[in-house]
């Protein structure tokens, strides 16, 4: 079965993912010495990894998953991570940020978790898992306030929805 388009108006939450992705990549080139990040986004430099995986990979792979599932309630997911992300480039507070990825992490395993039912197979149940490791991830951001431990249930997110797909 297809999944439909989604409305035209939807697409706009690609947006914060866009932001994130150019702020991680500013930041990032930033911290290997290369001084191009304008004044506006210092704030970002310190979350180069939540920008990308979080706010970037976790809205653009929130948006395909919510599409791919043909309901309009999935699409929450990639707009809170994308908030998320804006959070952070405002210079809000990280507990903030990490509560709205936790629910786009919790929104994407719950929208997985429809995906499989309709369609039980290895590549709708490996992203699944993936979400629920970003979920476990963004969980112990929330708790925590981060640390060396996202990165690997982050990188388990990614690895394992490219591995999926």
């Amino acid at each position: 079965m297809a999944a439909a388009a989604p409305p035209k108006l939807f697409r706009l939450l690609l947006l914060p993912g866009v932001l994130a992705l150019i702020a991680g990549l500013l930041s990032g080139l930033t911290r290997l010495g290369w001084p191009v990040i304008p004044a506006p986004l210092l704030n970002g430099l310190p979350w180069h990894g939540t920008l990308m995986i979080s706010a970037f990979f976790g809205t653009v792979i929130g948006m395909e998953r919510a599409v791919a599932s043909g309901l309009r309630w999935p699409f929450l997911a990639p707009l809170s991570s994308g908030c998320g992300g804006l959070v952070l480039l405002a210079g809000g507070t990280p507990a903030m940020a990490a509560g709205l990825m936790l629910l786009a992490a919790c929104l994407l395993f719950a929208t997985g978790i429809v995906i499989f039912k309709r369609h039980a197979a290895a590549f709708t149940l490996i992203p699944t898992l993936g979400a629920l490791c970003w979920l476990a991830g963004c969980l112990d951001w929330l708790l925590t306030g981060g640390g060396a431990g996202l990165i690997p249930t982050w990188l388990t997110f990614i690895i394992l929805t490219i591995a999926g797909e």
